[in-house]
């Protein structure tokens, strides 16, 4: 852990004590993120500005190009596998919107993969018959990750593989900051309701996936 400081210490023990100041601090860690990325924003109008936060139709369109879907698609990367019940009713919700039948909504859960996923959900018999059921391909690609569900469905090392991956992301807003917060109370409530993670892990690993840029001024 990189989180040590006395300084460090103080600001996790203010957020056990009035979940206010957490809304204090965000608000710090939106004012530095600016300061920090005013010379990088995009300029006004720009389409990361005005794209709309919702799940996007367009990868059902047909001719969508494989693994280049918009920003708001569901995805599936595999680091987690306990997403991946939610990524398949996503994938159905959004098939069935689009009035696909079972074979378009498994080659839709397909694209929406990152590619080592993929590559392996093709070779599945149930999205390779002529008689595509989409429940039996459900079936099958849950059946490849058996913590997906359960009480095992999460670990210490997806709790790691999140601290890290936002680690190295820029956080210019508050939304984006939330996002990463929400995501990793998932992980870490349901670990430590298994007495697998304890409430000083938790707070130190939270600091510690805030990119370094940002950690400092707090």
């Amino acid at each position: 852990m990189t989180f040590k400081s006395p300084e460090t210490l103080h600001f996790i023990i203010r957020i056990r004590q009035s979940p206010e100041f957490l809304l204090t601090a965000v608000s710090h860690l939106t004012s530095a993120s600016r300061l920090l990325s005013a010379s990088r924003l995009d300029p006004p109008g720009t389409p990361e500005q005005i794209i709309p936060d919702y799940l996007d139709f367009s990868p059902f369109v047909p001719g969508a190009f494989r693994h280049s879907t918009p920003p708001h698609a569901p995805k599936f990367l595999g680091k987690i596998t306990a997403e991946l019940p939610h990524f398949l009713e996503d994938v159905g919700i959004l098939a069935d919107q689009a009035q696909l039948d079972d074979a378009g909504k498994i080659r839709a859960a397909i694209c929406y993969a990152a590619l080592d996923e993929a590559e392996l959900w093709e070779t599945l018999d149930s999205a390779t018959t002529d008689l595509a059921v989409w429940a039996y391909f459900v079936t099958a690609v849950k059946q490849l990750y058996p913590r997906c569900e359960g009480a095992d469905r999460y670990y210490r090392s997806d709790l790691h593989n999140l601290v890290q991956e936002y680690q190295v992301k820029p956080m210019k807003n508050r939304e984006e900051l939330g996002k990463y917060h929400r995501k990793f109370q998932k992980v870490a409530v349901h670990l430590i309701s298994m007495a697998k993670l304890s409430v000083n892990e938790r707070d130190l690993l939270f600091l510690d996936g805030l990119p370094h840029a940002l950690a400092a001024p707090v």
